[in-house]
This record gives structure tokens, C-alpha cells and sequence, in this order.
């Protein structure tokens, strides 16, 4: 067993101790709790100082799935962490701006909150399946597995229903903006 890895994890360091804020102790053990049971037991290992070749060893799993599960439990301890006042639209609308740039449309005159006044409409004129799924994943920030397990729909699923979400989006934001003179 190698010395403690606890610095690597996202937000968590040596510094997270007992004495550590108590709400931020909370929301460590709630997002650990989020994770799947083999992830939370990896990531445990870890941080008690094995590498990975070591835990794929002790829980009889490939190295290449040990270290894909580390790398995928690290981001969504990551994302779980960061301050909830910061998940916002802000992820849809540099989506928008980037496929708007990528279809040659001159967006950068656009103000972000008229373009986000657009998305907001458009959004809201998408089936209601489409708009669940766009605010899980953009707005809440969840993972396509999260936004699987909520909604009962294979992940497979929600990956193809959010690329023809993001596509009509686009499409009602584009109508809208010509509409409004916002773009030629």
C-alpha cells in the first residue's frame, strides 16, 4: 500500500479533516453516496493510498475499468462539489454560441441575455420530453446516467433524445433570431 491519495480527489485534500467545515463534511458524504457501490469502494481504496493497479488486484476487476471508473467517479465528485450557485444555463448557451459559430452565424454582436431570452422561449416550445432532459443535463448538470435513472429511459436513449433535442433547440433559436432581426 502506497501513501495516501486523498490529495488527488477533487476538492478533497489533507486540510479535510475532523475539523473540517461540518457542511462541507455533508456534502462530501452525500456526493460519495451518489456514486455506485464499486466506484465509492474504489475511490475509498484510493484515498486509503492503493494505486490503481493494486485495487484492480484486490476487487478482481481489469486495470482499464478501474482506471475509467476512477476517472469518472473523480468528475462527478467534482461536479457534485462545486457551488450549486453556479450551475446555470450557462453551459446551453455556449452551446448555442458554438453551433451558431459553426453554422457561420455572426453571434458575437448577440448579447448573452437576448440570446438567452431565445433559448429560454425555445426551450419552452420543445416537447416536454426534450425540455426534461436539455435542463437535467444543462441546467442541473446531471450525467446521462443520472438523467437515465430519473427518467427510466435506457442512457443510450437519452443520448440520442438530447442530440435531437440540442437540434431542434438550435433550430427554434435560429428562427428566432432571424425573426427578431438579431442575425441576417
Amino acid at each position: 500500500m502506497m501513501s495516501s491519495h486523498i490529495e488527488d480527489l477533487p476538492i478533497i485534500d489533507s486540510t479535510v479533516s475532523e475539523q473540517t467545515d461540518p457542511i462541507l463534511r455533508k456534502r462530501l458524504q452525500q456526493a460519495l453516496a451518489t456514486l455506485p457501490g464499486e466506484q465509492r469502494e474504489m475511490l475509498k481504496l484510493y484515498a486509503d493510498g492503493y494505486d490503481d493497479k493494486e485495487i484492480a488486484q484486490q476487487l478482481n476487476q481489469p486495470l482499464e475499468s478501474v482506471q475509467w471508473d476512477l476517472i469518472a467517479a473523480r468528475k462527478r465528485l467534482a461536479e457534485q462539489l462545486e457551488p450549486q450557485d453556479i450551475k446555470t444555463d450557462r453551459p446551453l448557451l455556449a452551446y448555442i454560441r458554438n453551433r451558431l459559430k459553426k453554422k457561420a452565424i455572426k453571434e458575437d454582436k448577440i448579447s448573452d441575455a437576448v440570446l438567452m431570452s431565445h433559448i429560454e422561449e425555445a426551450l419552452m416550445e420543445l416537447p416536454e420530453h426534450y425540455q426534461r432532459i436539455l435542463r437535467f443535463l444543462y441546467v442541473e448538470g446531471l450525467l446521462s446516467d443520472d438523467v437515465s435513472s430519473r427518467l427510466a429511459i435506457h442512457k443510450t436513449t437519452i443520448r440520442m433524445l438530447a442530440v435531437k433535442a440540442q437540434q431542434q433547440l438550435l433550430e427554434l433559436v435560429i428562427k428566432k433570431l432571424t425573426n427578431s432581426g438579431s442575425i441576417i
